[in-house]
């Protein structure tokens, strides 16, 4: 009776023990969680990663995949785009194994943006497509209204922009009714794109600088940043580039700042363009070689494609024919890849008045 009453005891003690472990667990992993979506909100992506790798190795199952898509964003923006749709991917096989419908509407569109941004834009459609119809279905408001502004992305790389602004124009009603500002500072700078593209400069102007104010209420660095870059973009095209220079300028050091790499690129870029019709072919290039060389490491295909196109121009308008043919050719066998129109249209046109077609 006595080993009886030993034997249970120590099996009662043995499950007070692993409950224990399993409970202190539990604490470390919510732990290492909280700490990487703090470095997340403070753009330390790397720091962020450390967080979420240490996670990962002690969980499993929902909580895994949440995991996974943290990773999978912290890669996007650092620029590891095949290490980012490597978590995303692993993150869907499990939602899909959990049957979690919302954590594959999530991971599904995060997908869609690395493929956008790797260049495969029918992919990148086809995904954030079957993300809105499932976010629609549980009548995720802000997941559609996601969804709908990553499709006008989409559109507008391809050149579809009156679908492109629909699409806005439908997530920014949705944000408003949800109260989502960062959603509505995001989709207001969207629309203000799309009406400098089409050559509505004041409209552009009030939309981005209505985003901007937004972004500095609510306190969201990337956003601000991006803000200013749009705004510099439209005061390029207004004629005063003092202060073009002056907005991207301060675009740039917010996006190093928050270790944004594509937003460096981006901006790079836009800086060699103002020095470019300012006469300064020197610093015109050496900027769009920096944008080039960041963007390659990227791997973004569509803002390569856009930096050879720019450097194709500089190079036709110094005499250098020869060059500058090379650089639009080669601009435009990746726009044609990814299926950019007005990329095509572009290459196209530079090609023609090289050959004086």
């Amino acid at each position: 009776m006595l080993e009886t009453r030993i034997e249970d005891i120590q099996k009662y003690l043995n499950k007070i023990s692993l409950a224990s472990e399993e409970k202190s667990k539990d604490i470390i992993i919510e732990g290492l969680i909280a700490e990487g979506e703090k470095a997340m909100d403070k753009y330390k992506w790397n720091e962020a990663i450390d967080y979420f790798q240490k996670a990962l190795t002690l969980t499993s199952g929902k909580q895994k995949a949440i995991i996974l898509a943290r990773l999978g964003r912290s890669y996007y923006v650092t620029g590891d785009l095949n290490q980012a749709k490597e978590n995303l991917e692993e993150s869907l096989k499990i939602t899909r194994e959990i049957q979690d419908p919302l954590g594959q509407a999530t991971v599904l569109s995060n997908l869609s943006i690395v493929y956008k941004s790797k260049g495969d834009l029918d992919k990148a459609l086809e995904y954030q497509n079957v993300a809105l119809n499932i976010n629609r279905q549980l009548n995720n408001k802000k997941g559609e209204a996601n969804g709908l502004g990553n499709l006008g992305i989409i559109y507008q790389i391809k050149g579809n922009l009156d679908n492109a602004f629909q699409c806005y124009e439908d997530a920014l009603r949705i944000f408003r009714e949800i109260g989502d500002k960062d959603g509505e500072s995001s989709t207001l700078g969207n629309l203000g794109i799309i009406f400098q593209m089409k050559g509505y400069l004041q409209k552009a102007l009030e939309y981005q600088e209505a985003a901007l104010n937004i972004n500095r209420q609510i306190g969201d660095k990337e956003a601000e940043a991006n803000a200013f870059s749009n705004l510099g973009i439209i005061y390029k095209e207004k004629g005063n580039l003092d202060k073009a220079l002056e907005y991207q300028n301060t675009a740039l050091n917010i996006y190093r700042q928050i270790s944004n790499k594509a937003g460096e690129a981006s901006t790079y870029g836009n800086i060699a363009i103002i020095y470019q019709i300012k006469g300064d072919f020197n610093l015109a290039l050496k900027y769009h070689q920096e944008s080039l060389k960041l963007n390659e490491e990227l791997g973004g295909k569509e803002s390569m494609a856009i930096q050879l196109n720019n450097l194709g121009t500089i190079y036709a308008t110094m005499g250098v024919k020869e060059k500058a043919l090379k650089y639009f050719e080669d601009a435009l066998r990746i726009f044609t890849e990814i299926g950019a129109q007005i990329g095509i249209e572009k290459s196209k046109e530079g090609i023609k008045m090289l050959k004086g077609e």
